[in-house]
């Protein structure tokens, strides 16, 4: 399914990763929001409504985790889709707390392709 139109907000407060996620995202014809940090994701996440969240979990100011559950506390947060990428290697108990917040999708950095989380994203919005 086309991506094309979409407005995916992307938290990550390393530039060349979410650089290289919005320019990709762009590219498929996607309105890109970008944050560098927990708090300002969640205000952009809360103000503008993105279709699609790409959250990372190490973040300043608010953790993803955190912003995950402010996130779900919301009435529209509720739905939004939410795929969290993360250099953590999470504790059982992040785990719980992850899953307790249903994301749509995990990946851990180390292990992904840009071309995956691309796929990953198209399959989410259908």
């Amino acid at each position: 399914m086309p991506i094309q139109g979409k407005k995916i907000l992307i938290v990550e407060d390393e530039r060349p990763l979410r650089e290289l996620l919005s320019q990709k995202l762009s590219s498929e014809g996607c309105g890109v929001l970008e944050s560098a940090d927990g708090e300002s994701g969640l205000k952009s996440a809360l103000d503008n409504h993105p279709d699609l969240v790409i959250l990372n979990l190490r973040l300043p100011k608010i953790d993803g985790i955190e912003v995950l559950r402010r996130l779900r506390a919301d009435t529209w947060g509720k739905a939004v889709p939410v795929v969290i990428l993360t250099v953590l290697d999470v504790s059982d108990e992040m785990l719980k707390e992850i899953v307790a917040h249903q994301p749509s999708y995990y990946f851990v950095k180390s292990d992904w392709k840009l071309e995956e989380v691309i796929e990953k994203i198209k399959e989410v919005l259908e």
